[in-house]
């Protein structure tokens, strides 16, 4: 069984470095550097570094993200002698500020970033390299491979950084990573080698995504610098960085570009992800597995479990079948062949090779699209006028009001304080008697004073909280 690496999430990572590389003068053979003579011109910054023209190129393309993050007080837990670190405030909300890094991806303003860097934001900032700050909403996140983007509505054309092909890459190519390391050091750089690709088995602290294609880089990664792009020495992202191996210093790894690509613009287009679903649980196949089946190799992955109705289900496949081949691809881990089903269209039949009971079989399954763990966001949120409020309502028992179910993270409802499970009873001074009606009177109030006053019952206290147009 491989050993999975030990890796540390961190909200906000990537830190891009320029790589110098001089050019030694060959002076009587013992490597010394070249002095320039008196009035001679100094070797031109290309001749001297590989990465200090790319970040130049790049930087405005990479930003910081602020982020506030709201945790009720009963998720600290306990501390090391199981008292509660916070005793008599229980559900109680508070709001902690948490930075990390992105960037641009196109002109209409999408910025590719880590979804545990936006997730249980409640309001997102984005610094520019300029000096600029500018207000951003959430598009979408994908917990399953630690993908987000965010967007920002720009006066000005906004740089973007291209994006590469992370297949092309070799172990040992020149990568650098740019990013908000310590969430204070804007536009810093790193710079390193590609170590190792496609690594699948790496067991991340606080939950690692589950469908992995990670790049190792000695380039260093240090908290603040996730979602901050990883760049080859053409100035293109590769991958995004993602996390660093706590026990092994000078261990970092990225997301594939070409994995968080693809999830991008699944989120830009739909607000979620689209993956295909086999219907099995699986588990490697070991060599005290294969030893008491008879079997030659390791190869394959076996069913341990069905869903009941999935095209597995339907085809036959059933436990303690090993699977050998998908779509005539041989398989070697649970990871890659979790990935491989994944990324194929949905709908479309792929043939299967088996092994049952040491007989080779073969079928033909037709892929269906797995459900998202993620609610989509609805397209009237995601791309919103100010009177879309982000809010989810229904109405409150007796007729009391609004219940707010829920509240989109970024919106004007949560940036006014509106939480889940909060009763509107008025707006201004009157009361209102269903979530049509609040959402009328609001828009009213927006449009005659560029506020509204909602009278919230939170537990047994009352409050006023305004909302405001947009924010």
């Amino acid at each position: 069984m491989r050993s999975a690496l030990w890796a540390v999430l961190v909200l906000g990572m990537g830190a891009l470095v320029g790589l110098a590389v001089f050019a030694w003068a060959g002076h009587g053979g013992h490597g010394v550097a070249a002095t320039p003579a008196r009035g001679q011109p100094v070797a031109a910054a290309a001749d001297r570094s590989v990465f200090a023209p790319v970040v130049e190129r790049i930087l405005p393309g990479v930003v910081s993200v602020d982020v506030e993050k709201r945790f009720r007080h009963r998720d600290l837990g306990l501390d090391r002698e199981g008292l509660d670190l916070d005793p008599g405030f229980g559900d109680q909300e508070f709001e902690i500020p948490s930075s990390g890094s992105g960037f641009v991806i196109d002109v209409q303003g999408h910025i590719l970033t880590n979804d545990h860097v936006v997730r249980d934001g409640v309001r997102i900032d984005v610094h520019f390299s300029s000096g600029s700050s500018l207000p951003a909403r959430l598009i979408g996140r994908d917990p399953m491979t630690d993908i987000a983007v965010i967007q920002v509505d720009s006066p000005t054309p906004l740089a973007t950084v291209p994006l590469g092909n992370s297949d092309e890459i070799r172990i040992g190519d020149p990568v650098a990573a740019i990013g908000n390391p310590l969430g204070m050091l804007e536009g810093s750089v790193t710079a390193g080698i590609v170590s190792a690709k496609g690594r699948n088995d790496i067991a991340i602290r606080g939950g690692a995504p589950q469908y992995q294609d990670f790049i190792q880089t000695d380039a260093s990664i240090n908290p603040g610098n996730s979602g901050g792009p990883l760049v080859n020495d053409r100035g293109e992202a590769i991958g995004v960085n993602t996390a660093y191996n706590a026990p092994g210093n000078g261990i970092g790894f990225a997301i594939s570009i070409n994995m968080a690509r693809q999830v991008a613009e699944d989120l830009i287009r739909n607000g979620h992800v689209a993956r295909a679903m086999l219907g099995v649980t699986l588990m490697e196949l070991d060599p005290d597995l294969a030893r008491g089946w008879d079997l030659q190799g390791t190869q394959g992955v076996v069913v341990t479990d069905l869903q009941k109705g999935s095209p597995a289900d339907l085809v036959g496949i059933r436990e303690g079948d090993v699977i050998t081949h998908f779509d005539g691809l041989p398989i070697q881990h649970v990871s890659l062949f979790r990935l491989q089903v994944s990324r194929t269209d949905i709908g479309r039949r792929v043939p299967l090779r088996l092994l049952r009971r040491g007989v080779s079989k073969e079928v033909e399954v037709s892929l269906v699209e797995r459900e998202d763990p993620i609610p989509s966001i609805p397209e009237q949120i995601r791309r919103r006028s100010d009177r879309d409020l982000g809010l989810f309502l229904s109405l409150a028992p007796g007729d009391q009001g609004v219940q707010v179910d829920s509240v989109v993270s970024d919106s004007p409802a949560s940036f006014g304080g509106l939480q889940g499970g909060d009763l509107v009873l008025g707006v201004g001074w009157d009361p209102i008697d269903g979530p049509d009606a609040l959402r009328r009177e609001i828009g009213t109030a927006i449009r005659e004073y560029g506020v509204a006053v909602l009278r919230v019952q939170r537990g047994t206290g009352r409050t006023y909280l305004t909302i405001r147009a947009g924010r």
